[in-house]
């Protein structure tokens, strides 16, 4: 409305002159201005009347004095703030160029600049954070381009605005209140209006990051700011690669990563971020890079149950019924010394590792309980010791097939305890095995605690895991603790939802030992395989459960030697961001293979 341009002039002209108003506002109204004294021209931006409603400008400044002391090359200043009427503004330095949305806009982006772009975003992310200032809007609209740097504007505006309990505006525009944020670049974690942490920067500049690589919006074109909402806390994007070959192997991963739902599973810190970031763009550390690998197609194969490997299954443990049959297993072809081999758990099946099946540049293999197939219809209820029997067959087979350099074994979650068992077994020696990865592997009864009610699972008698569900949604600490372990739940009981005895016969294989020997356990299994394995690694989630028994594990150490001749200290391994599902990230999982075959290599 020209009205304001006019109430800037009577009340601010002495000291700017105010030249045109510019487009691009939200939250407010923008100017270009020109200060009179210094002769610089200066953005005058005045919140818009919606927001301005009810606003504490003494509240509001003094928010935007704390942000006003970030003075970093990728930042654009608060330079000053003030009140016009009843709504407060602020002014920063004009930036002569292009938004990024504008850029954008205009069609593909050159993949270099794209980086340089990206990292001098994070560098402003990175400083700010050092000063305990989360942006809370990275967006498109809210980077500048300023010859061939990308600066940031608009920190500590949003918390600000946040601090004085605005109403939620328009749909289109930044949400305040419930959600705060702009709905296509909000984090999870803001969409369901939980706390939030520098973290939640790190997830809005992944998807600006895809949308400049790609073209695209991660999760497309929305109508709504709820199904902006829906889509950040349930929907997949699609991977990256597939929409930018170009992009270095390294890059896409690091931005698929900071899209991950949950907060604990995004890169710790910007400053870790941006350690990547210079990586993929430092020349001499080329070398170092990845290339981009293509998917890897995954063959779905079978291990025949036949008459010769039945027969070296001991007696106790064969099941007739089982002779003939077929064992799924999933193999990814690739060519190359190392062969990984992995162990679903509980319930699950090995298509829980098809993304490291298409993604990791070994051979990866990854078998399927006998019966435990998604698609299976006849489930025949084999005790644990069955399946690990099974199981060591087929690794036999599957070696002498590939014929490694090396065999590594992955176990996820209590598919770590059938590969420690499987390990520790004296009818295994002779196996090959290199190195064992363990993912979340039950350390005691404590941990056992989703499996152990599978074990009291019977037909027809499901009061009692109903109620163990209603816990959960109780007692979940965050919207993706909550998510993960219904999903898990979803799935499996889904899948056994006409026969659950086989479910509950294997549940309870896993969880008796700990019944009967508890912390016992696992330091007996950990002897056992580091007395024949060169390189064992376990890693567990930085709970307070998990951290309680490594304690009282190495405390027992110094003690007895509980654990054996064989104990390293970095063998144990706590992984701070991470929940229980997120311990088999993609990330993750290279890193720790990397670090066994560096182990191996030493």
């Amino acid at each position: 409305m020209p009205q304001l341009r006019d109430l800037l002039e009577r009340e601010l002209g002495s000291v700017y002159a105010v030249h045109r108003e510019l487009p691009g506002g939200g939250m407010a109204r923008i100017f270009l201005a020109e200060e009179r004294r210094l002769g610089r021209k200066v953005v005058l931006k005045v919140l818009a009347p919606d927001l301005a409603e009810g606003i504490s400008a003494e509240r509001f400044a003094r928010e935007i004095e704390v942000a006003a002391r970030l003075q970093q090359a990728n930042i654009v200043p608060v330079l000053t703030t003030g009140q016009i009427g009843a709504a407060p503004y602020y002014t920063m330095p004009f930036i002569a160029g292009q938004s990024l949305r504008e850029v954008i806009s205009g069609g593909t982006v050159p993949l270099a600049l794209a980086i340089s772009i990206l990292r001098d975003v994070m560098r402003a992310l990175a400083y700010a954070h050092a000063e305990g200032i989360v942006h809370r809007d990275v967006k498109p609209e809210n980077v500048l381009l300023s010859g061939d740097t990308a600066v940031v504007t608009d920190f500590g505006i949003a918390k600000a605005l946040a601090a004085a309990r605005i109403p939620v505006p328009a749909p289109g525009l930044t949400q305040l209140g419930t959600a705060l944020g702009t709905p296509a670049y909000m984090a999870p974690e803001q969409a369901s209006a939980d706390e939030i942490d520098h973290r939640a920067d790190i997830y809005s500049w992944g998807v600006v990051g895809y949308e400049l690589l790609s073209g695209a919006h991660p999760f497309g074109s929305k109508t709504s700011a709820q199904a902006y909402f829906a889509a950040h806390l349930v929907e997949t994007p699609t991977p990256l690669l597939e929409r930018c070959a170009e992009c270095p192997g390294s890059l896409v991963q690091l931005i698929m990563q900071c899209l991950e739902k949950n907060p604990a599973n995004r890169p710790r810190s910007a400053r870790d971020v941006l350690a990547s970031m210079d990586a993929v763009t430092t020349p001499d550390r080329a070398g170092q890079l990845t290339p981009v690998v293509p998917k890897h197609e995954v063959a779905t194969r079978s291990f025949k149950l036949t008459d010769a490997v039945c027969r070296r299954i001991d007696r106790t443990l064969l099941d007739p019924r089982i002779i003939g049959g077929e064992m799924q297993w999933l193999d990814n072809r690739v060519a190359s010394d190392t062969l990984v081999i992995c162990f679903h758990g509980t319930g699950l099946d090995g298509g829980i590792f098809r993304e490291v099946l298409e993604r990791v540049r070994h051979r990866v293999v990854a078998p399927t309980f006998f019966g435990f197939e998604p698609e299976e219809n006849r489930r025949m209820p084999l005790t644990l010791e069955a399946h690990i029997a099974l199981l060591r067959e087929f690794i036999k087979e599957v070696v002498g097939e590939a014929r490694p350099a090396r065999t590594i074994m992955l176990g996820f979650s209590s598919g770590g305890d059938v590969m420690m068992r499987l390990l520790a077994d004296p009818a295994s020696d002779g196996l090959p095995c290199d190195a064992a990865i363990g993912l979340g592997t039950n350390l005691g009864l404590g941990t056992c605690w989703i499996t152990s009610r599978l074990a009291r699972v019977q037909a027809g008698h499901e009061s009692g895991l109903l109620e163990d569900l209603e816990r959960v949604a109780r007692t979940s600490t965050s919207i993706y603790e909550w998510l993960n372990v219904h999903e898990y739940l979803v799935r499996v009981l889904r899948k056994f939802q006409r026969d659950m005895e086989p479910l509950r016969i294997v549940s309870s294989g896993f969880v008796r030992p700990f019944e009967e020997r508890d912390t016992d356990v696992f330091p007996e299994w950990y002897r056992a395989v580091t007395a024949r394995v060169p390189v064992v690694i376990s890693v567990n989630e930085d709970e307070p459960i998990c951290r309680a028994l490594l304690q009282e594990f190495r405390l027992r150490n110094l003690d007895s030697g509980i654990l054996g001749d064989g104990y390293r200290e970095d063998s144990l391994v706590l992984e701070p961001d991470a929940d229980h599902f997120g311990l088999l990230t993609l990330a993750r999982v290279e890193r720790y293979l990397a670090r066994a075959i560096a182990r191996l290599e030493e």
